[in-house]
């Protein structure tokens, strides 16, 4: 296969898993409960650079985590 093909590929496979990423963090935000405003203060007060490694923690928190944890931890 020719290298240009192979990055094509790759290029989709890793926009294909950053969409479900954040519908994974999406469906976190919407686990959490009553704790959901916290979570979304926390994604609103991350810097740019560091939003998408949070958007991973929420996708993969424990679903107590979710429901109690505040924005400070």
């Amino acid at each position: 296969m020719k290298p240009r093909a192979l990055l094509a590929i790759a290029g989709l496979a890793c926009a294909s898993l950053a969409a479900a990423a954040e519908r994974t963090a999406e469906s976190a935000l919407a686990e959490a409960g009553d704790n959901r405003a916290e979570l979304t203060k926390l994604l609103a007060t991350v810097p740019e650079a560091q939003r998408a490694g949070v958007r991973f923690l929420l996708a993969n928190m424990p679903p107590d985590d979710l429901r109690s944890l505040s924005a400070d931890y």
